[in-house]
Protein backbone atom coordinates (compact mmCIF):
# COMPACT_ATOMS: atom_id res chain seq x y z
CA UNK A 1 0.00 0.00 0.00
CA UNK A 2 2.96 2.68 0.69
CA UNK A 3 4.14 2.17 -2.78
CA UNK A 4 0.95 2.49 -4.76
CA UNK A 5 0.22 5.11 -2.74
CA UNK A 6 3.60 6.63 -3.15
CA UNK A 7 3.22 6.21 -6.63
CA UNK A 8 -0.05 7.96 -7.29
CA UNK A 9 1.09 11.23 -5.58
CA UNK A 10 4.58 11.27 -7.14
CA UNK A 11 3.12 10.98 -10.77
CA UNK A 12 -0.75 12.29 -10.10
CA UNK A 13 0.32 15.50 -7.54
CA UNK A 14 2.17 17.67 -9.79
CA UNK A 15 -0.74 17.56 -12.51
CA UNK A 16 -3.08 18.71 -9.95
CA UNK A 17 -4.11 22.72 -10.53
CA UNK A 18 -3.63 24.86 -8.38
CA UNK A 19 -6.99 24.88 -6.33
CA UNK A 20 -7.87 21.29 -6.85
CA UNK A 21 -8.54 18.77 -3.79
CA UNK A 22 -6.41 15.85 -3.20
CA UNK A 23 -8.24 13.14 -2.34
CA UNK A 24 -6.86 9.76 -0.07
CA UNK A 25 -9.32 6.87 0.03
CA UNK A 26 -6.99 4.58 2.38
CA UNK A 27 -5.87 6.82 4.76
CA UNK A 28 -7.04 5.17 7.61
CA UNK A 29 -4.44 2.32 6.45
CA UNK A 30 -0.94 2.81 8.32
CA UNK A 31 1.31 2.39 4.78
CA UNK A 32 -0.77 4.63 2.95
CA UNK A 33 -1.15 7.45 5.77
CA UNK A 34 2.73 6.81 6.01
CA UNK A 35 3.24 7.46 2.19
CA UNK A 36 0.89 10.39 2.23
CA UNK A 37 2.80 12.09 5.47
CA UNK A 38 6.39 11.35 3.79
CA UNK A 39 5.33 12.61 -0.15
CA UNK A 40 4.06 15.96 2.00
CA UNK A 41 7.26 15.88 3.98
CA UNK A 42 9.36 16.08 1.15
CA UNK A 43 7.25 18.00 -1.18
CA UNK A 44 6.88 20.81 1.89
CA UNK A 45 2.62 20.35 1.36
CA UNK A 46 1.11 22.19 4.42
CA UNK A 47 -1.99 22.11 3.31
CA UNK A 48 -4.32 21.16 6.52
CA UNK A 49 -5.90 17.63 5.93
CA UNK A 50 -9.37 17.54 6.42
CA UNK A 51 -10.87 13.92 7.37
CA UNK A 52 -13.54 12.64 5.35
CA UNK A 53 -15.49 9.70 6.86
CA UNK A 54 -12.79 8.39 9.21
CA UNK A 55 -11.68 6.28 6.29
CA UNK A 56 -10.63 8.95 3.62
CA UNK A 57 -8.74 12.39 3.85
CA UNK A 58 -8.35 15.68 1.53
CA UNK A 59 -6.44 18.93 1.03
CA UNK A 60 -6.94 21.91 -1.18
CA UNK A 61 -3.78 22.24 -3.29
CA UNK A 62 -3.11 25.78 -2.61
CA UNK A 63 0.53 26.51 -3.45
CA UNK A 64 0.36 27.92 -7.21
CA UNK A 65 -3.03 29.51 -7.07
CA UNK A 66 -3.36 33.20 -8.36
CA UNK A 67 -5.02 35.91 -5.90
CA UNK A 68 -8.08 36.05 -6.57
CA UNK A 69 -9.31 39.58 -7.86
CA UNK A 70 -11.86 41.79 -7.09
CA UNK A 71 -14.02 42.65 -9.62
CA UNK A 72 -14.37 46.47 -11.00
CA UNK A 73 -17.19 48.06 -9.59
CA UNK A 74 -19.78 49.33 -12.06
CA UNK A 75 -20.10 53.26 -11.88
CA UNK A 76 -22.77 54.00 -9.81
CA UNK A 77 -25.58 55.52 -12.20
CA UNK A 78 -26.46 58.32 -10.34
CA UNK A 79 -22.76 59.80 -10.21
CA UNK A 80 -22.89 63.00 -12.56
CA UNK A 81 -19.73 61.73 -15.60
CA UNK A 82 -17.74 64.48 -16.60
CA UNK A 83 -16.51 63.88 -20.49
CA UNK A 84 -13.62 66.26 -21.37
Amino acid sequence: MYESTMDALRHLYPRLAPGGFCIIDDYCLVNCRKAVHDYREREGIAETIQEIDGVGIFWRKIRGMLPRLTPARAPDSNQAQTIS
